[in-house]
């Protein structure tokens, strides 16, 4: 855990080291004028400090004598061009090695997943808490469909668990409807194809059912013959609907090694488009009941949305989610994602979304205040976001 959370440091730091000061000078003056110094944001003057031709009227909180590399930055202060200021020190960040070494590297997803949540995070669908550990899609005709899960499986039955519980979540937020089949169906019931040690395995499902939200949160839909999935948009409403399914992998123990886990399930969409982009997410509930298991007693910990139905970034529990929203939602898990992507391929797209995810956290808790070299104990770069009261 603790490799973990210095590894999510380290991308923090390189997001934020992205972030240009804002030119509240020029475009909030106003708004702050009548405030008191430490309620308000710093001026680009405070920051980058103000030359009076022979010395300093205002003291810069940057370095300059001590980092040559800033040499740029400090003709732009001195000559009052704040602009190319903020542009010389972005150049600065992004062209010179960090001076902390790394002490822990980010653990990618498989299947390319951070990429796959960057981009609907793009997109302006939202996804929070539980990474999606595949990816793929439904055609308008009924047909299996394969989904590559072998780092979930691996990772369980190394932890001497055999018990393998997914579900099915779309990922893109439309009215259309997947449909798959059941065990109850009677033919093409979904089953797990396991190669491990060089041995194939091939286990059926054992329990299946749809859960779904909103007047339905309550009501269980197990033993139907066909299962659901679709989002609509919101968090959960009356369209929330998510796909189970529950397998043992019967002979597997930590000493198995898993060269592959394919989950295959049976089905299609209505999509007018003729294909539809699923998810598949583990679920934390390694036993459950098809007679007694709803939406409400999941214990779910994955939720989306899409910004032109809801909030684009809501930090405050909406009706109907669980209490740990608030926590779980302002973990910021997302915000590493972004920054591996940029790390990785150097879009601006990445940065311009971690650095949009970050300044609309502070805007919309308030208080949210940056501290700058000279102003912390160590000289470094850090950020705290004041947050009120959640829900």
């Amino acid at each position: 855990m603790l490799k973990k959370f210095i590894s999510f440091l380290c991308l923090f730091a390189l997001v934020i080291c992205l972030v240009p000061v804002v030119n509240v000078t020029e475009v909030h003056a106003a708004s702050f004028a009548d405030l008191p110094k430490k309620d308000r944001p710093m001026y680009d003057s405070e920051f980058f400090g103000e030359w009076g031709g022979e010395s300093w009227i205002i003291e810069p909180k940057l370095n300059y004598v001590d980092f040559p590399e800033l040499a740029a930055v400090e003709a732009a202060a001195k000559a009052g061009d704040y602009k190319l200021a903020k542009e010389e020190y972005l150049l600065y960040y992004r062209s010179n090695p960090p001076r902390v070494e790394r002490k822990a590297e980010y653990s990618k997803l498989p299947n390319n997943i951070e990429k796959v949540i960057s981009d609907m995070f793009i997109e302006g669908i939202v996804c929070y808490n539980s990474p999606p550990r595949a990816y793929g899609s439904f055609t308008g005709t009924d047909s299996w469909r394969t989904f590559d899960i072998t780092e979930l499986v691996s990772a369980l039955i190394n932890s001497n668990n055999n018990i393998i519980t997914v579900n099915i979540v779309a990922r893109n937020k439309e009215d259309s409807l997947i449909s798959i089949n059941s065990k109850e169906s009677g033919e093409n019931a979904a089953v797990l194809k396991v190669i491990a040690n060089g041995v194939p395995y091939s286990f059926p499902v054992l329990k299946d059912l749809t859960i779904k939200g909103g007047k339905h949160k309550n009501t269980n839909f197990g033993f139907e013959d066909k299962l659901y999935s679709r989002d609509s948009g919101w968090p959960e409403d009356d369209d929330s609907a998510r796909a189970y399914f529950l397998f043992e992998a019967t002979g597997l123990d930590e000493k198995s090694r898993i060269d592959s886990a394919q989950l295959m399930v049976y089905g299609s969409t209505d999509s007018p488009e003729g294909y539809q982009d699923v998810l598949v997410l583990k679920s934390d509930q390694s036993t459950w009941e098809e007679g007694k298991k709803t939406w409400n007693n999941s214990g779910l910990y994955y939720y989306s949305w899409q910004n032109q139905f809801y909030q684009k970034y809501n930090w405050k529990r909406p009706d109907g989610m669980w209490s740990d929203w608030s926590v779980n939602t302002q973990r910021f898990w997302l915000l590493a994602g972004l920054a591996q992507e940029y790390r990785d391929s150097r879009d601006e797209k990445y940065a311009k979304a971690a650095i949009e995810f970050l300044t609309e956290y502070a805007r919309t808790n308030g208080g949210g205040q940056l501290l700058l070299p000279g102003e912390d104990r160590d000289g470094g770069l850090l950020i705290c976001l004041g947050m009120r009261e959640q829900d």
